[in-house]
């Protein structure tokens, strides 16, 4: 008989997700085991803008997730060591029906805690001195954002949980899920929970689990283009950025009555944007560097690479309002993502003591907060701590 090791909680999958689980587990005393293919984050945790992005999510209840999870990184950063830029972020406008929608979603949010408000060119170049001046009509500013370099973020996350006694067994193989075990290539682990954040791997890895759930056999797959680039030395650290195309993709600008003639008319004027989901972001990151981005890309079958067409269609667009010719690109990748058609987040007890949990492009902005609820609803009996 194999020898079977013990534990109050297992994780399955080391990126942000299972991190944010491996957290609040261990704040709450749980005895917990992380498991992962990888001897360190190789997917989309570490392919990402770094964004913790509440402006973005719809009111109330995924916005009020999002600001939860944002204190809780605050904890982390403070604790694990890694940076976290406070400088929040911008809309930039640079179009009257942009304008109008930025400041009807200022007058909508005006009641929140911290409301947005609109900046003149003049107080963003001051504050962002990367972003073009022409034609630039002002730009709304959100205090909530948060920024991370998610390389530095989840490695010295994961080294942090490991002091604090939580156990990683990485690079492994999980061979099977079970109720109140994991086996894996290492050996066989007995849990009173375990939870599945395999992120896109779920799919391949554990098509059994995804398709026991009521939401999680409707999960999908997104393809997406991002690039790093070097930008001018000496340069201030600026708020993360977002344009026109940005209004199109975050579903909290929805209930903005303007914004049908912005889709209409950003479909006329940047027509291989709009076919290749670019959003058009940019986060400025410590050392200098700004990540780029991005597109996406649902039918994986079409574009099963990196396009240069689809590069050229990112910069293109951001060099519009930012000044790129000062910047070099110094890296370029690809990274893959589960989608779901409704839902924004999957958290799912498929059988006794085993629940899968995913997040949807948002995973730095939500993974602490979904943790948390996660957490909580496996082991109501322990409350868990900020």
């Amino acid at each position: 008989m194999p020898t079977v090791t013990r534990f109050d909680a297992a994780v399955v999958g080391a990126g942000i997700v299972g991190l944010a689980h491996a957290f609040h587990l261990s704040r709450a005393g749980r005895r917990t085991v992380v498991f992962d293919r990888d001897p360190t984050a190789q997917g989309a945790s570490v392919r990402n803008f770094g964004m913790l992005w509440p402006v973005g999510q719809p009111r109330p209840e995924i916005h009020s997730l999002a600001l939860a999870a944002r204190r809780h990184w605050e904890v982390a950063s403070r604790e694990a060591g890694f940076d976290l830029s406070e400088k929040g972020s911008y809309h930039l406008a640079h179009h009257a029906d942009e304008e109008a929608v930025l400041r009807e979603f200022i007058q909508i949010t005006e009641h929140e805690e911290e409301p947005p408000e609109w900046h003149a060119p003049e107080e963003v170049i001051r504050r962002a001195p990367l972003v073009r001046t022409e034609g630039l009509r002002g730009a709304m500013f959100s205090s909530t954002e948060r920024g991370v370099d998610p390389r530095q973020a989840v490695h010295r996350l994961a080294d942090y949980l490991a002091q604090t006694g939580v156990t990683f067994v990485r690079p492994t193989s999980v061979r099977s899920i079970e109720e109140g075990r994991v086996v894996t290539s290492d050996g066989v682990y007995a849990a009173r929970q375990t939870f599945v954040c395999a992120g896109p791997e779920v799919l391949r890895a554990f098509p059994e689990l995804v398709d026991a759930g009521n939401h999680a056999r409707d999960l999908g797959l997104c393809r997406l283009q991002m690039l790093r680039v070097q930008g001018p030395t000496g340069l201030p650290r600026m708020p993360l950025l977002a344009a026109g195309l940005t209004l199109l993709h975050y579903p909290a600008f929805r209930m903005c009555a303007g914004l049908d003639h912005i889709r209409g008319r950003l479909a006329a004027d940047w027509p291989a944007q709009v076919h290749y989901g670019i959003h058009g972001l940019a986060a400025h990151h410590a050392d200098g560097t700004l990540t780029l981005g991005d597109s996406h890309a649902y039918d994986l079958d079409k574009i099963s690479y990196r396009a240069q067409e689809v590069e050229d269609a990112i910069t293109e667009y951001i060099g519009h309002w930012l000044r790129l010719e000062e910047t070099r690109v110094i890296e370029r990748w690809e990274g893959v993502y589960p989608v779901h058609p409704s839902q924004p987040y999957v958290l799912e007890e498929i059988r006794p003591g085993v629940r899968l949990v995913n997040t949807f492009g948002t995973g730095m902005t939500l993974a602490f907060g979904v943790a948390e609820r996660s957490v909580q609803a496996a082991f109501p009996e322990v409350p868990v701590e900020a």
